[in-house]
């Protein structure tokens, strides 16, 4: 939020996620209440923020009352308001055990933007299946795809549940929401994806010698274990359990741990080969960093300098580092960072850029060939065998051998 601050009283301030005017004021138990107070900047909230200013400067107001309350309690709420109100809860409860965010609660604001293009202040009571279609329609004006507008569609109903749980409409607005149903395929305008493709070993292969070393083993890592992008980026030495012929590792965060489930990742011969050079780092450092990293690049980029490293470059330099200029890499890699350097390095082999992800359905496709779908749902961590079919790619081969000898 930003602040406009004066001394002793509640501030005027602008949600960032929504542009909601919003003020903080003390109850009289000692707690803190929001107040919204309408679009940021406009002469409705300045007005209702002055309001809320005088009952707080009233030395004869009540105090076991809210200030700015009882004005707010008679007017509907505001589809803006409700938005407002609904990502602060979502902030504090997406996140990992560790307190890191997740990466649902940036789904949520994206959800809500064109539904604050279209709708920003009307009152959220009002809000029925025409107008979210309305919202939805506006998805695929922006060229979104087909199966990503019903998952954000999806989370805008979940809004409106949490709304409904919290008093803030009606149960009936919900149940209106509830009967728009999903875009199917080949019955709308949205743009199609094509489903996740394993990335063949060829590909792998060519990235490899351009990009640093730790990278090139972030990757051999996936494609021997079919772990996911944001498992490997977060490895650390004491996640690690080295004691038998394979190794286990146990990922602090994963993406079904809100649901109590335990992820284990088993790293045979292969993968430990790769994982053996960064383990040697204290148990709570993370093995992949991307400072090692630069440092790689720029002693390649000094070691294939073709002229001398004059004075006033050293000074230069120097200058650069004296004022900040330069980007610190961080502690670990995000799966973004990661994902950018596989397609720049992509990019350089003049191959069609791949995503890490891919390094899983690769690895899922080729234990489902030698060992069936059952083993494929272990090595993955699935707890559905449905889910590991969309990672696991049918063996065509089989299917040909089939129609071969039967056919």
């Amino acid at each position: 939020m930003v602040s406009r601050k004066r001394p002793g009283v509640p501030s005027y301030l602008r949600h960032k996620a929504s542009g909601q005017a919003i003020t903080v004021v003390r109850t009289g138990d000692g707690g803190r209440r929001q107040i919204y107070l309408g679009p940021y900047d406009s002469p409705e909230s300045h007005r209702r923020y002055r309001e809320v200013l005088a009952r707080h400067l009233d030395p004869a107001r009540d105090e076991q009352g809210i200030p700015g309350q009882d004005e707010a309690a008679c007017r509907p709420v505001t589809v803006t308001e409700l938005v407002a109100q609904f990502l602060a809860w979502a902030d504090a409860y997406y996140r990992r055990p560790d307190g890191s965010p997740s990466r649902e609660f940036p789904n949520y604001v994206a959800a809500a933007r064109p539904l604050l293009q279209l709708y920003r202040d009307e009152p959220a009571a009002d809000f029925r299946p025409l107008k979210l279609k309305r919202v939805r329609e506006l998805m695929v004006e922006r060229g979104w795809a087909r199966r990503s507008i019903n998952k954000q569609v999806g989370r805008l109903r979940r809004m409106f549940k949490w709304a409904v749980e919290n008093e803030l409409v009606g149960p009936e607005v919900l149940a209106r929401l509830q009967a728009v149903t999903g875009l199917k395929r080949g019955r709308t305008p949205a743009r199609e994806t094509r489903p996740t493709q394993p990335v063949a070993w060829a590909e792998v292969e060519a990235v490899l010698p351009r990009v640093s070393s730790v990278v090139a083993a972030m990757v051999l890592v996936q494609w021997h274990t079919g772990m996911r992008p944001n498992e490997v980026v977060q490895m650390r030495a004491g996640d690690v359990e080295r004691a038998g012929p394979v190794w286990v590792y146990r990922p602090a965060n994963h993406k079904t741990a809100y649901r109590g489930r335990e992820r284990e990742v088993f790293i045979g011969p292969a993968g430990q080969d790769v994982l053996a050079p960064f383990l040697d780092g204290a148990a709570d450092t993370f093995l992949f960093c991307p400072a090692e990293a630069e440092r790689e690049r720029r002693s390649a980029q000094r070691a294939a300098r073709a002229t001398p490293l004059w004075p006033s470059h050293v000074r230069a330099q120097a200058a650069r580092r004296s004022r900040q200029l330069q980007r610190h890499a961080g502690e670990s890699y995000s799966v973004d960072s990661y994902r950018r350097a596989i397609h720049r390095a992509c990019r350089a082999a003049g191959l069609a850029a791949w995503s890490p992800s891919r390094l899983r359905h690769s690895r899922a496709t080729e234990i489902r060939r030698l060992f069936g779908l059952e083993a494929a749902q272990v090595v993955l961590g699935h707890a559905s065998a449905e889910i590991t079919q969309v990672y696991a790619q049918r063996d065509r081969e089989l299917a040909r051998r089939v129609a071969l000898e039967t056919g």
